[in-house]
């Protein structure tokens, strides 16, 4: 077991996280990932791939989701049948660092290493049941309390780069 199996532990929430929480929820990130909630949730992953600014999960209706790095955000596109070039583009982009290398910023799990191509394998046959919503970035959550954490970091090469860990809250 690693300590990203390990259960959550709960404690009260203060006041400015709730705040923060609040504004979250009235923010145009929120609405803007509202679409892709409706279309995701529920469904089935059959696959995925990895890049170094993204990731693309295969679902089991024939579409897929990519989550890519653009403008400092998470954005998401979805589709059927094969990623165009454009597309696939966006998943590899040399604009963007390689997040696997432990970071040294200070940040959870930054003294470790990013499979993302592994940590994306623990989603497959799992059904999707929400996605949670930060300020810039949006993971996928699965029934048993689990999800894929993304990370927007600073690479150690100085770029914006992309981590994804599969995590228990």
């Amino acid at each position: 077991m690693t300590k990203h199996d390990n259960p959550p532990e709960y404690a009260e929430v203060p006041s400015e996280v709730q705040q923060q929480f609040d504004r979250l929820g009235d923010s145009s990130y929120w609405q803007y990932l509202q679409p892709l909630r409706a279309l995701v949730v529920g469904r089935t992953v059959c696959s995925s791939e990895a890049g170094n600014s993204g990731f693309t999960l295969l679902l089991d209706d024939g579409t897929w989701v990519l989550a890519y790095l653009d403008g400092g955000m998470l954005q998401w596109l979805t589709g059927v049948r094969q990623l165009n070039q454009e597309q696939r583009h966006r998943m590899h982009s040399s604009a963007y660092g390689d997040g696997t290398a432990p970071l040294t910023e200070d940040l959870p799990y930054a003294d470790e290493s990013c499979d993302m191509a592994a940590e994306l394998a623990h989603v497959h046959g799992q059904q999707i049941s929400a996605l949670a919503v930060g300020e810039d970035c949006f993971n996928f959550c699965f029934p048993d309390g689990h999800e894929l954490e993304t990370m927007i970091v600073r690479t150690n090469d100085g770029k914006t780069g992309l981590r994804v860990f599969w995590e228990q809250w």
